[in-house]
């Protein structure tokens, strides 16, 4: 796993001067050289203040009352770091972030991880879904991405959600770049490792989902074979009935 040592000065400089690449509820990502941190969200905003002149203390001020000063579970990193090596479709977290500091409070701190940074891809929900060459082809890889997970107990829930619960509003967490998806945001609270891994149904159901919303944007909207959709194979027939339809277009 790898690690950076920072001043929280120097953080706050990252994140002064930095391109944001997004944030979300949890975390705020930052360009940082030929890859990424992501670090707390709350932290971020504390960092752009423009009145803070003493890092260390606002700092200390920040994690004062905090129980788990950690952005995300270091050993969680440490196991997905460790995986890389068996996880070819996937890339996952690269390592922590440690605050280096003479005030004993926040010293030895991780405020955030080093991620990759997949530069030059597009949101999946951009993808046009009338390119069904394209479409399928990207689909299929997903499925082998999420097997492939699978395979080495590593779950990630969060693979799309949808705004205000319409079809058409829905935000993924893959992206893809020419033929190639890339599931992103693999680390926090809803990836499931080690331990806390237990199944990849939710995974496989999130999955049928985005295969199902090829099938109303392509307004494929017949009545489909499947109620449930929790396994590789149900996924891989969805992909091939969507193949079977969009050939009669």
């Amino acid at each position: 796993m790898e690690v950076i040592e920072i001043t929280p000065k120097k953080l706050k400089n990252i994140i002064d001067n930095n391109k944001m690449i997004g944030k979300g509820y949890y975390g705020a990502v930052i360009e940082y050289g030929d890859q990424l941190i992501k670090v707390d969200i709350d932290l971020y905003k504390k960092l752009k203040d423009k009145n803070i002149y003493n890092v260390d203390y606002a700092l200390c001020e920040h994690y004062k009352y905090e129980f788990d000063k950690d952005f995300q579970d270091r050993k969680q990193i440490e196991i997905l770091a460790s995986k890389q090596k068996d996880v070819k479709l996937t890339k996952l977290p690269k390592g922590i972030i440690i605050l280096k500091s003479d005030s004993k409070e926040i010293n030895g701190i991780s405020p955030g991880i080093i991620t990759y940074y997949h530069r030059d891809h597009k949101k999946l929900e951009d993808l046009n879904p009338h390119d069904y060459k394209r479409v399928l082809i990207i689909l299929k890889k997903l499925l082998l991405a999420v097997k492939e997970l699978e395979e080495n107990k590593i779950s990630q829930n969060d693979l799309v959600h949808y705004e205000d619960y319409e079809i058409e509003k829905r935000n993924t967490n893959v992206l893809y770049k020419d033929n190639t998806p890339e599931i992103i945001d693999m680390s926090g609270f809803f990836v499931r490792v080690g331990d806390d891994f237990s199944s990849a149904i939710n995974m496989y159901r999130e999955l049928g989902n985005i295969i199902m919303d090829y099938f109303y944007l392509n307004h494929l909207n017949q009545p489909f074979t499947r109620d449930t959709v929790t396994t590789y194979t149900e996924n891989s027939d969805m992909i091939k009935e969507l193949e079977e339809r969009t050939k009669r277009l």
